[in-house]
Parts: structure tokens; sequence; C-alpha cells
């Protein structure tokens, strides 16, 4: 293989990684509140059924 060969692909790799990072990026600014709420909630939850039992 050329160097000139490993250059390029190691070139489409780095793009490739930086893709699914802006994906993932971009994933958690739109949903990342949605999740945190859902898991407060459901904290929450569990708590509030919990309060007043013994272990």
């Amino acid at each position: 293989m050329k160097k000139s060969e490993r250059a390029q692909g190691m070139t489409e790799y780095i793009i490739i990684v930086a893709l699914i990072a802006l994906v993932a990026i971009g994933a958690v600014k739109m949903f990342g509140g949605k999740i945190a709420k859902l898991f407060q909630d459901k904290a929450t939850q569990l708590e509030t059924e919990t309060q007043g039992t013994t272990p």
C-alpha cells in the first residue's frame, strides 16, 4: 500500500469519526433536556413510592 493511499484512508476515517461526533452532539443537544427530565421524573416517582417503607 502506498503512503498516499494510507493517508487517504486515514483522512476518510477522520471525516467519518468527525461526522459521527457531530451527529452525537446534535442528538444530545436536541434530546438531552427531555432525557434529563424523564430521569428526574422517574427518580421523583421512585422516591415518592418508597417513602415510609423500611429497608
